[in-house]
């Protein structure tokens, strides 16, 4: 399972269409947000192209858009499409975040960790970014520094995403680092608190079981 944050935008508008055109606009994003969930995500990049023919202009779209064809492994479509929605909307932070996750997963974590900070420059105050750049810090085996951006998303309040939220996750890449200096104890507190937030994270689960055998895991 990734563990990288993704964020999803639900409906926004950016103009004012008829009352009949807005809810026909409704009902198709809440299709592709429905697909996007279920995991349809071949179904979810077509409800997102055909939104994206009506509503050239808006960058939540491409951000859909890109999501999808992540899921997908298209990484390159997928970063051409953030590209894009970044282009349209300089201050959208979720495409910052997810273009950094799409680099990541092609293995370019220095990119990712650019994309990343210039999300933070836009907007310092939420949590999801800073887990992701603790992500790339820690594949860079850069300690000290992941470990303070883990701890900046979590003195931030906590946002829900794929696959679990930030603070989760945050307290999951706090651990992987406790576990692979050999400090187990440290190790176990955070793998503890990632699943005091959301129980059924299965990564978390893994590591706790695999440091703690007899599977105690309070």
């Amino acid at each position: 399972m990734r563990q990288l944050y993704r964020l999803l935008l639900t409906l926004s508008l950016t103009f004012t269409p008829t009352a009949i055109a807005a809810q026909s606009l409704d009902q198709l994003w809440q299709q592709g947000l429905d697909a996007s969930n279920a995991g349809n995500h071949a179904q979810a990049e077509l409800i997102w192209r055909q939104m994206s023919q009506s509503r050239p202009a808006d960058p939540g779209v491409y951000n859909n858009l890109g999501l999808a064809l992540m899921n997908q492994q298209k990484l390159d479509e997928a970063i051409a499409v953030f590209t894009q929605a970044i282009q349209r909307d300089r201050n959208l932070i979720a495409a910052y975040n997810n273009l950094g996750l799409a680099l990541a997963e092609q293995g370019k974590l220095n990119e990712a960790g650019a994309v990343y900070m210039q999300g933070i420059q836009r907007n310092p105050n939420l949590a999801a970014p800073y887990t992701n750049v603790g992500d790339v810090l820690r594949k860079l085996d850069r300690i000290e520094e992941a470990m303070s951006a883990y701890q900046l998303a979590l003195n931030l309040p906590d946002m829900m995403g794929i696959p679990a939220s930030s603070h989760t996750l945050a307290h999951y890449g706090l651990g992987l680092l406790y576990q692979k200096q050999g400090q187990s104890p440290q190790a176990i507190a955070e793998f503890q608190a990632a699943l005091k937030i959301n129980p059924n994270y299965q990564p978390a689960q893994a590591s706790l079981r695999q440091l703690q055998p007899s599977g105690n895991s309070q």
